[in-house]
């Protein structure tokens, strides 16, 4: 690449110098993660945020660019060669990005491509996702975050309508909705606005004091029900690992906290069963917990299991007697239709007679029973 002389300004050619060695360097790592998505879809994320990382420096080296050639076109005398090299130089810029673009916007094809038809292949239809959305509570936050990064990531999406899905995205009637629809629908304000709530609600801070209060709180409640306390201790620790607070760095002080909300009774047990020497306590405990709810959940089944309990249904032949012991109730061996030896159920006349015949046969006998 040619250097800048002359009546160039030298901070300017410094700083555009700076600016081309920090796009050639992520335009690499951006050629790396497109020859690794080819292989890796789950890389995808990364090579899309990377992408607009390139994006962004070459903007702002295109914008060196044009000022250094018309600093070059307004010098006296006019250099016709030092503008064709700045020219030539910059062309290999340009196009070193179009070739990245081209190959990245053609991979996304190729995956819109492949989830298409894997659609199409698919005999069912799936059921239509609703943003959630976000109410301006702290901790509604990551939740709401980890599904809408994917419209923030969509680079096919133009950002005046990443505005129009994120004030939508915005409870109604909240604060934190009327802060967003007083942006302006223009192509700068999706930026501003999702970076000043991110600053108000994605600060780590925040976040981690949040989970760690939450946690406090079920020492607090001393909840006895071991499925609920153990589904809410490992969603709170899942979120603080987001946060990148991970339980192999921060056990000295999450331990003690888990082991505070336990019923004291689980705790014993835990105390007399855990090895002397454990690497990650915590990480035991939890496990530990585990397999009491398991364990918990099978003695429930068990005892849900009672053969006793089963009572026949009654048919329309059988006669519902009265409520007194089956130890005092006298079997009548006499059918009351026929007055022969047999029980009433199995006579065959009682198949010929009506409804009404048999009732007359049960009124005129004192009988207080019933047909099904």
């Amino acid at each position: 690449m040619a250097e800048e002389k002359g009546d160039i300004p030298d901070l300017k050619a410094k700083v555009r110098t700076v600016s081309r060695r920090h796009f050639s360097k992520s335009a690499n790592v951006l050629e790396s993660l497109i020859n690794a998505c080819r292989m890796d879809v789950s890389k995808q994320e990364e090579m899309q945020a990377c992408h607009r990382v390139v994006k962004d420096n070459y903007i702002q080296l295109t914008n060196y660019d044009t000022e250094i050639q018309h600093a070059i076109i307004s010098s006296e005398p006019f250099d016709e060669v030092r503008l064709e090299n700045e020219i030539s130089d910059a062309g290999k810029y340009r196009a070193r990005w179009s070739l990245l673009d081209t190959k990245y916007s053609n991979l996304l094809k190729t995956f819109t491509k492949s989830n298409h038809e894997a659609n199409e292949n698919r005999r069912f239809k799936l059921p239509t996702l609703d943003v959630k959305k976000f109410d301006g509570h702290i901790k509604n936050w990551l939740p709401f975050w980890g599904q809408f990064k994917k419209i923030d990531a969509d680079d096919s999406i133009d950002e005046c309508d990443k505005l129009q899905y994120l004030c939508q995205s915005m409870e109604p009637g909240t604060g934190v909705r009327k802060f967003v629809e007083n942006f302006p629908i223009q192509q700068k304000s999706y930026i501003s606005c999702l970076e000043e709530l991110k600053s108000r609600y994605a600060r780590e801070d925040l976040l981690i004091q949040l989970y760690v209060r939450e946690l406090l709180t079920l020492v607090l409640k001393k909840e006895n029900n071991l499925t609920y306390l153990y589904d809410n201790i490992c969603s709170h620790l899942r979120s603080l690992e987001v946060l990148n607070v991970t339980s192999d760095k921060y056990s000295p002080f999450l331990l003690p906290i888990v082991e505070s909300a336990l019923p004291s009774d689980i705790l014993r047990v835990w105390e007399r069963q855990k090895p002397d020497k454990v690497g990650d306590e915590l990480s035991s405990l939890l496990e530990f917990i585990k397999k009491e709810v398991e364990t918990s959940q099978r003695i429930t089944l068990a005892n849900d299991f009672d053969v006793t309990s089963t009572k026949a249904e009654p048919t329309a032949a059988c006669l519902t007697v009265n409520n007194q012991p089956m130890a005092k109730k006298q079997v009548e061996s006499k059918c009351i239709f026929c007055d022969r030896g047999h029980p009433s159920t199995e006579c065959f006349k009682v198949a010929n007679m009506s409804v009404e015949e048999r009732r007359e046969v049960r009124r005129y006998k004192g009988w207080r029973c019933s047909f099904g």
